[in-house]
């Protein structure tokens, strides 16, 4: 059965196994130099997707001070931004998740969503991570991403009741 005019409401309601294959994007980094730092995934998006897993992990090099830790945050780009005016204008992947610091979007590190089974509509665009960090800290850092295109199409049997 074609799915593919179905609100997002409705979809969310099939299975997991109907999704399918699980892709997953890694972005990763070493702080150093000049912040912040933009970085935008080699693959585009599928029109409408699910998140089932996000895993962000920032290890601090040296002394850990909580003021210099870097902070991530993922949005939708066509192509990657060059300045934090630009940025701030990208819709955001995780409404809610992240909290606002000088007017940007940031997600603390350490974040580990699982199970997320997040709706939304990309429509092509990719994934764009800002990374900003506190001056003499050197870090590294880890984010992860899984996630699946929806169906657009699923056994007749599987919505025939």
């Amino acid at each position: 059965m074609h799915i593919g005019n179905w609100p997002l409401h409705k979809i969310t309601q099939l299975p997991d196994w109907v999704f399918g294959a699980r892709s997953t994007i890694i972005f990763s980094g070493i702080t150093a130099g000049s912040s912040p730092n933009f970085f935008i995934s080699d693959i585009a998006l599928p029109d409408r997707c699910v998140i089932w897993h996000i895993s962000a992990l920032v290890a601090t090099l040296g002394g850990v001070s909580v003021a210099v830790i870097p902070r991530l945050s993922l949005s939708l780009a066509d192509i990657l931004p060059t300045s934090d005016a630009e940025y701030v204008l990208l819709e955001t992947v995780l409404p809610g998740v992240e909290e606002r610091q000088s007017g940007i979007r940031v997600f603390r590190p350490e974040l580990n969503l699982c199970r997320v089974r997040y709706f939304f509509s990309p429509q092509g665009r990719r994934f764009t991570v800002r990374e900003s960090f506190g001056a003499g800290q050197a870090s590294t850092w880890n984010l992860a991403i899984l996630f699946s295109s929806i169906p657009s199409e699923v056994p007749d049997w599987l919505v025939s009741g």
